[in-house]
């Protein structure tokens, strides 16, 4: 349901970097375990390595401000 925005938003904005993880994953349990992500979909966003937001949730509106958030701090 969100992965159409996801798409889009991921293309129109060049300067950030997008990543999809699957959390069944063995490779990832830890990181799983560690992010606290608990729902499919979870939303983390950082910058400078250091974690900014987070939600869980096919919530449109969220992901746009999300993305905004960290586009105007880009510019």
């Amino acid at each position: 349901m969100i992965a159409p925005l996801y798409e889009q938003l991921a293309a129109s904005h060049p300067a950030i970097n997008f990543y999809k993880v699957d959390i069944d994953g063995e490779a990832v349990r830890g990181t799983v375990l560690e992010q606290a992500v608990s729902s499919v979909p979870t939303f983390v966003s950082y910058r400078g390595g250091k974690r900014l937001d987070q939600f869980s949730g096919a919530d449109r509106a969220a992901l746009q401000l999300m993305v905004d958030a960290l586009s105007s701090a880009a510019a």
